[in-house]
């Protein structure tokens, strides 16, 4: 709590953010405490107690919600996480829109089908092509894979991670 109020983030000191989440418990046990206070029955008292520990057991950081959250390396999607561990940490990248917070913590990414100066462009069939509808993203790949700008560095599945090409040989001989 002290670290919290003495932050120089100030969207912690308020209480209309998220990050008042860690006030919940102690609010709670004020509240059974003080209904204890002012002698009320011990069945409300009880129930609220309750009740507060069961909402916290749910709460994200909990737990029980850490006990049966999903791993990501054993899932349908664990060949993208393998595929991205491919890309460099510290080049620019594009990607779509459900695989960009996958790469986010980079000096430079781009939302495809914004390309800009990125050296890698992480595409994949299965998910959501937001902002482009599925025609105009296949059509981009096509492009891409045409263009002779771009190469093929992985396909794993319905992934494709294109890499920039500055051999100007490459081009030339597409």
């Amino acid at each position: 709590l002290y670290l919290r109020f003495t932050s120089s983030y100030s969207q912690t000191w308020t209480t209309i953010y998220h990050h008042n989440a860690p006030l919940i418990p102690y609010l709670a046990v004020s509240s059974v405490l003080t209904m204890q206070k002012f002698k009320i029955s011990k069945y409300p008292v009880i129930f609220l107690l309750l009740f507060s520990i069961f909402t916290n057991g749910l709460s994200p950081n909990s737990f029980i919600w850490s006990t049966f959250t999903i791993n990501l390396n054993n899932s349908r999607f664990s060949y993208i996480n393998d595929s991205l561990l491919s890309i460099p940490t510290d080049v620019s990248v594009s990607a779509q829109s459900p695989i960009v917070p996958h790469l986010a913590n980079r000096e430079k990414i781009y939302l495809f089908p914004e390309i800009y100066d990125a050296e890698y462009i992480v595409l994949d069939l299965s998910l959501s092509s937001y902002p482009l509808n599925q025609k105009q993203f296949t059509d981009k790949i096509t492009f891409l894979e045409n263009s002779g700008l771009w190469k093929i560095e992985r396909k794993n599945k319905t992934l494709i991670i294109f890499k920039k090409v500055y051999n100007t040989e490459y081009v030339k001989n597409r």
